[in-house]
């Protein structure tokens, strides 16, 4: 094990009108991560705002016009979390074409924050810590 958390993005579909791909979050260390839900890519809503879309070739970042919700901090309810234990991952799909003008032919890079909230421990009165993880940006062009 690499002893990092690791994200990684996997293309499902490269076609502009229903661009779709694969964020997944792999847990190489030794310790379960319960990761907060909320503000990453592995947060259930297929329109995450929180993913960064920008046109390669001219670095400019696209402008978000999906959805975007307010919340406060997220309490420690199982629910805003996802538990991956050593050596598991967990994932989620995303469909951006609401949230990004996107064009055929044109090549686009998507990343995200790297920092992670998570809980020390699964508890009431659980600490909470931030994590960092390691994760390429992905580099496709639309067809």
């Amino acid at each position: 094990m690499t002893n990092r958390l690791v994200g990684q993005f996997i293309v499902n579909n490269d076609k502009a009108s229903d661009f779709q791909f694969t964020f997944r979050l792999t847990n190489n260390t030794d310790k379960v991560v319960h990761a907060c839900k909320f503000g990453m890519p592995l947060e259930t809503i297929s329109n995450s705002h929180h993913i960064e879309v920008l046109d390669d070739k001219t670095n400019e970042k696209l402008k978000y016009r999906g959805v975007m919700r307010k919340r406060a901090p997220p309490s420690v309810e199982y629910e805003n979390y996802v538990t991956i234990n050593p050596g598991e991952h967990a994932q989620y799909n995303h469909t951006i074409k609401h949230s990004y003008t996107l064009h055929a032919g044109k090549r686009y890079r998507i990343t995200t924050d790297n920092r992670l909230h998570c809980l020390k421990e699964y508890s009431d009165s659980a600490e909470k810590i931030t994590l960092t993880f390691d994760v390429e940006p992905l580099i496709v062009t639309l067809q």
